[in-house]
């Protein structure tokens, strides 16, 4: 199984990548034979002018295998 993290201009992807694909990893880890990959897409909704963790949004996007 792939898994691939697309982030937006305003966050740092070098710690980030590696939490989402080991997160990713293990929640779907079990299905390695049915899902070919993950797409994982973060971005920072209120870009870096405000802080805090309410405004990070992550949609993930599973492709199936055969289908």
């Amino acid at each position: 199984m792939q898994v691939l993290v697309r982030t937006d201009h305003n966050l740092n992807s070098g710690h980030l990548q590696n939490y989402v694909e080991s997160a990713v990893t293990a929640a779907v880890g079990r299905f390695g034979q049915q899902v070919t990959r993950v797409e994982a897409h973060v971005g920072d909704d209120n870009s870096r002018s405000k802080s805090g963790a309410n405004h990070i949004r992550c949609m993930l996007e599973a492709r199936v295998a055969g289908a």
